[in-house]
């Protein structure tokens, strides 16, 4: 009987069969979940690109447009002369909103200025006026305009003159001899204004806290004591040390309306909260024994 001779392998050839099929089956496993991983991370990500829609909530509001600015042109010949009162001053109001008005600003602050003439009437005046320090209308033609402004007969005319000198502050100082003859006035509320204006002239009126000082102890039920508090507070150094030893020895309403002043202005550590509520209640309790005594 013949026999066959068969080839065996060796058994490192065994092992080493095992190795190539192991490391195979290890491969396609990790190719597996390589893939699986990658699929999962594209489907992420369109899933953050697309937006989250509530299927209760209405549609997405449309962004408003920015507003546009006044046609500079337009403005221009609604501020002119020929235009009647009402348009004149519809167009000094639009004319004071400075972030619609870019490089054309100062034409169209000319052009305000020219409408505080007298020609122009009071209310155009006036409304001219009050638009200066909004505008920076605070050149040479501007400020003659005050000055012509805080002579005028008319009493409506000077106060609006006297309030365009304090919101412009110290570059109108050319004004301050307009200011103090307000000053002399007889009524309550051109004082007042003349007041508040010569406050907010700078160093050039620290020779003038005097007047606001004899001011700050006048009628307490008028406007003046309290303008001229607010007044001296905006002097600095000066008015401020005579709101300060009127703290301590001033009758009631002068204590409260001092108080008040530093306190409005800025923060001092020798004028707190505190201070002011305790010069309200003196001056309450001054009201209340003036209320008890019997009429003279």
């Amino acid at each position: 009987m013949e026999r066959n001779n068969l080839r065996v392998m060796p058994l490192s050839g065994w092992i080493s069969l095992a190795a190539i099929i192991g490391i195979a089956v290890l491969v396609g496993v990790v190719m597996r979940h390589w893939g699986e991983a990658h699929e999962e991370q594209q489907a992420e990500k369109e899933r953050a690109a697309t937006p989250v829609v509530d299927p209760e909530a209405g549609p997405e509001p449309t962004p408003e447009p920015e507003p546009e600015g006044p046609n500079v042109g337009e403005l221009l010949e609604a501020l002119a002369p020929s235009t009647d009162a009402e348009g004149r001053i519809q167009a000094i109001e639009a004319a004071t909103d400075q972030r619609l008005l870019g490089e054309e600003r100062q034409r169209v602050a000319d052009a305000v200025v020219q409408a505080a003439s007298p020609a122009a009437g009071p209310d155009v005046r006036m409304a001219a006026l009050a638009a200066f320090a909004a505008l920076g209308a605070d050149g040479e033609s501007a400020i003659a305009k005050l000055r012509a402004a805080l002579e005028d007969p008319d009493e409506r005319i000077r106060i609006a003159g006297l309030e365009a000198v304090a919101e412009i502050g110290p570059a109108a100082v050319d004004a301050m001899p307009s200011v103090l003859r307000s000053m002399e006035e007889e009524s309550p509320d051109e004082v007042a204004a003349a007041a508040l204006a010569l406050g907010s002239l700078g160093r050039a009126a620290e020779d003038h806290v005097g007047l606001l000082e004899s001011l700050l102890e006048s009628d307490p039920e008028g406007p003046e004591p309290w303008a001229a508090a607010r007044a001296l507070a905006r002097l600095g150094d000066p008015g401020e040390a005579i709101l300060l030893d009127a703290i301590q020895e001033g009758d009631p309403w002068v204590r409260y309306y001092a108080a008040s002043a530093l306190l409005r202005k800025d923060p001092d550590p020798s004028v707190t909260q505190e201070t002011a509520a305790e010069a309200a209640d003196a001056l309450v309790a001054e009201l209340e024994v003036d209320s008890a005594s019997p009429p003279e």
